[in-house]
Order: structure tokens, then C-alpha cells, then sequence
């Protein structure tokens, strides 16, 4: 390890308190990192050495060692000794002449300080790489949000590794939650999916796994309401009566909305989600959906019985289900807002789908709430978000879920850190292919809020992916798609 001058490095998401020193450390040939006994999964292990493998392009070794005289959750290079960071702190780094230190509280922290350190690596050398440079540096680092996720759907049109390789950068870039929800594109046993086109639970878990052991919690999900399909509108198929036929009774008539009315449907999704649980791991939610119910409760059966009271019944039982099964439901919030009083110009439209017809904002004042809401205002791209604040008061726990348009993202971002709300969900639909890149400028609005966002996205998730997910000089394997995006 030698120094020599060294420039400021781009991070993301970028620390909330960076302060530069003149030198450098160069790391080559083999370099040790003494860890706490806090890493003791073998799998964070793994991860961590193949990471620095794809940052240094295999031209330095890695060799994890344990070391009982360090703090639990700290890790070293050379003689440095490590510190625990204040409560205030999620993690820390040091770098100077004696060596790089790692600094954390709690096996979070840690992955997330060895996400940045990577970051810190610069090539050295002309023709060849000869080593890897690390500007001496003091970081102190921690998170705007407590919730930091990223919604993934399986849809044909999202293949599994398009959903593994935005597993691991979301991972990478810090988000910790990722709803994951199947259109059609998931083994499963309860409500079978296509028999053409459908990821296995052998294909599926693995990627899963991996994200898991990068820190992120799986929050598996089941449309409960609406969207009882299971495929995209535009294209007209529903995936549920086509491979399930037998399914037709627990269907309103225009066969979008489950019948809620009809107990085999309660047990049914109860099944599924016992199944999602077993194929997306432990965690604290689940997503029950419950967007666009345009035609719930027109069955002669649901039809039969008071409106309000048959759709409060049915989500506050499904609420206390799910919390006895160890999670706490979300539910988007669309249905929840009445449309005559959330009324905009058109270029700032509130999705509000609760109508005269169907009242459902009107069970608002009866809904448990240890729902958590995940309020989706798409078009809001520079005006007052106000919905996330308005549940907020009405005791909710609430998450804003921007979509797509970098505008949005930046002001749903904004109204979550002003109103104080658990956090941000990025929703991608079956659009991830074109909205890949905005990825990491999202991570770095949740993080903190000392980073310019959208410059150049494209290319830093280029540069990313590229190390995160090496392709071996494939070029199918390359990227995150093998088209060009159609981007608006």
C-alpha cells in the first residue's frame, strides 16, 4: 500500500458528509480485510469478495479474515483501527496512511459502507492495470428514508434476468425493500400461470436469494381487489380464467375484481399468499394491491349486501390475516380517494378512483390502520403533492410511489422528506426495460438530498451494470436489454 495525490470521486447515492485529505492508498497483488465476528454469514462473505472482484476486474484478491479484537460490525485494510460511529450514523469510513476502516453498528451498515468503498476504487497504471487508488477521506453516512424501495413485476415482457440485474443494483444503491409482484410470469401452484411463458421457483429463487443476502427485504405480492388478471390491460388477456377456468366463480362478472363476497376467494388468496411467502423469504410486509377496482362488488351475491360495510369487512379481516401471518399489509391508495375532491388541472391529475357509484373513500375513517399506504400520483411532475400528507393525518402510515418521469420522481421525493413519510417506491410496471436507468438518480432522492439527480443516468447505470453484472463478453448478456427503450 503506497500513496500518491488522488481526485474526489462520484458516489451513488452520495454520503451526507464527505470530507476529503490529501493522498491516497493504493491497493495491489493481495490485499486482507479483517472483519468483526458480525459478518458471520458466509454468503455476505462471498458477496462481498466477488464485488471487489468486479471493481478491480479480478487484477487484486481479495482475502476476507476474521478478527475477534475488532467491533462487531467493522471491518480493515491495513493497520487502521476501526471505530463504532455514533447512534446518529448508519455507517462510516476512514481512510488514511495506515490503512482503509470500515465503520458500522449493525450488519446494515456494513453492507452499505462496503457498497460505498467500492466506489472509492480508482485504477492505477498506463497500459495495464497495476492497482487501485483510494483517496484518504472521512465519510459519515446515513439515510433520509426509512423506506427505500423499488416494485419489480414479472411480466413476460420482464424477464428474470432483467429482474435480477435490477435487483442487484437497486441492492447496490442502497433501496431495502422491493415489492415483487407476478403478471403472469411466475410458477405457481394456487392460481397457475401461462404455460408458454412463466419463470420457475428453480429460476426465481436463486435471484431472490441474492438480493437477500445483499440486504434487501422481498415484499412479496397478490392483487386482491382489482387487477385480478394478472396481465397487463392494454393487451387484453386474463391470465387467471384462461389457465384457470375453474376460478370463474370468484370473479365479478366483467371477470377484472375479485368477489369479495364469496368466502372460497378469501381462502383461495389466503393460499396464494402463504405461497409467495414461501417463495420470497421472510420479511415484516406484504402487497395486497388493491388499485383500479373499477367493478368490485356487481355480482348479484356482493350486490345483495350493504356496499360499505361488505368492502370495510373484507379489508380489515384481510388486514388482520396478514398480520397474523407476521406482516403488515400495504395498499395503494387510488380507491381511497374520492375523485370529485382531489380535482387539478389535467397536468397534475390526482389518481383518485373512489366515484358516486362506488364510494370506497367513504370506509376511510373505519380502514385498520395498520395498513400501510402506498400513494401513487403519477402525473404530479412540479406541483404540491398532497395525498401522502392527507393519509399522514388520517393515521396512516404512507409511502409515495413515483413512476417513469424524472420530474416525478424528483417531487415525490421532495413531498416524502417535507411531510416526514415512511419513504419512496419506485413502480416500474412493465416498463422497466425503459426506465432501468432511472434507477440509481431515484436511490439517490431517497438517500439524501446532496445529489443532483437525472445527469446523465444512462451512463452511470451503464458503468454500474457493467461491474455489478458482468456478461463474460456476451453481448445478450450485456446491459439490461437487448433493444433500444422507447423513453418519454
Amino acid at each position: 500500500m503506497t500513496n500518491i495525490p488522488c481526485m474526489k470521486r462520484n458516489i451513488h447515492p452520495l454520503p451526507e458528509k464527505i470530507s476529503w485529505f490529501d493522498g491516497s492508498l493504493i491497493l495491489q497483488g493481495e490485499v486482507i480485510l479483517r472483519v468483526g465476528k458480525g459478518l458471520e454469514d458466509d454468503a455476505v462473505a462471498a458477496m462481498f469478495e466477488t464485488l471487489f472482484g468486479s471493481f478491480t476486474s479480478e487484477t487484486v484478491t481479495l482475502k476476507i479474515r476474521r478478527d475477534p479484537v475488532l467491533p462487531l460490525f467493522c471491518a480493515a485494510i491495513g493497520e487502521i483501527v476501526p471505530c463504532i460511529p455514533g447512534e446518529e450514523w448508519c455507517y462510516g469510513i476512514r481512510v488514511d496512511e495506515q490503512g482503509a476502516a470500515l465503520e458500522a453498528r449493525d450488519m446494515v451498515g456494513l453492507r452499505y459502507a462496503w457498497y460505498t468503498f467500492l466506489q472509492l476504487l480508482q485504477r492505477t497504471g498506463e497500459e495495464k492495470t497495476e492497482g487501485f487508488a483510494l483517496p484518504h477521506c472521512d465519510i459519515r453516512d446515513r439515510p433520509a428514508m426509512k423506506f427505500r424501495g423499488i416494485h419489480l413485476c414479472l411480466f413476460p415482457e420482464t424477464p428474470p434476468d432483467m429482474i435480477e440485474k435490477a435487483l442487484t443494483i437497486a441492492a447496490f444503491a442502497k433501496y431495502n425493500y422491493v415489492v415483487f409482484e407476478s403478471f403472469g410470469g411466475l410458477e405457481m401452484e394456487t392460481i397457475r400461470s401461462w404455460k408458454d411463458v412463466y419463470c420457475s421457483k428453480v429460476v426465481i429463487s436463486p435471484i431472490l436469494e441474492k438480493a437477500r443476502v445483499m440486504g434487501m427485504e422481498i415484499i412479496p405480492m397478490i392483487n386482491s381487489l382489482g387487477h385480478a388478471t394478472f396481465s397487463c390491460d392494454v393487451i387484453g388477456k386474463n391470465m387467471t380464467l384462461e389457465c384457470n377456468p375453474h376460478l370463474l366463480p370468484y370473479l365479478e362478472p366483467y371477470e377484472y375484481d375479485w368477489c369479495i363476497s364469496n368466502p372460497a376467494t378469501v381462502k383461495l388468496l389466503k393460499a396464494a399468499r402463504a405461497e409467495m411467502y414461501e417463495i420470497c423469504g421472510s420479511g415484516e410486509y406484504f402487497h395486497m394491491g388493491g388499485d383500479e377496482s373499477y367493478f368490485l362488488a356487481t355480482c348479484d351475491r356482493c350486490a345483495a349486501q350493504p356496499f360499505l360495510p361488505l368492502v370495510t369487512n373484507y379489508l380489515n379481516n384481510m388486514c388482520e390475516e396478514i398480520c397474523s401471518e407476521g406482516r403488515r399489509p400495504i395498499m395503494w391508495s387510488d380507491m381511497l380517494l374520492n375523485r370529485e375532491e382531489w380535482e387539478c388541472e389535467p397536468d397534475e391529475a390526482v389518481y383518485a378512483n373512489s366515484s358516486q357509484e362506488r364510494p370506497t373513500h367513504l370506509i376511510l375513517p373505519e380502514l385498520d390502520r395498520r395498513f400501510v399506504i402506498a400513494d401513487w400520483q403519477y402525473d404530479l411532475v412540479h406541483g404540491k403533492e398532497e395525498t401522502g400528507a392527507y393519509f399522514k393525518s388520517q393515521g396512516f402510515d404512507t409511502i409515495l410511489c413515483p413512476w417513469k418521469r424524472p420530474g416525478n420522481v424528483e417531487t415525490l421525493a421532495k413531498a416524502a422528506k417535507k411531510d416526514k413519510l415512511e419513504g419512496v417506491m419506485l413502480t416500474t410496471w412493465s416498463r422497466l426495460r425503459d426506465m432501468f436507468h432511472t434507477i440509481v438518480p431515484t436511490a439517490s432522492l431517497m438517500w439524501n438530498s446532496n445529489q443532483p439527480s437525472f445527469i446523465q443516468p444512462t451512463i452511470i447505470t451503464t458503468h454500474l451494470c457493467r461491474k455489478l453484472c458482468p456478461s463474460g463478453g456476451e453481448f445478450l448478456k450485456s446491459g439490461w436489454a437487448n433493444e433500444r427503450a422507447l423513453l418519454d
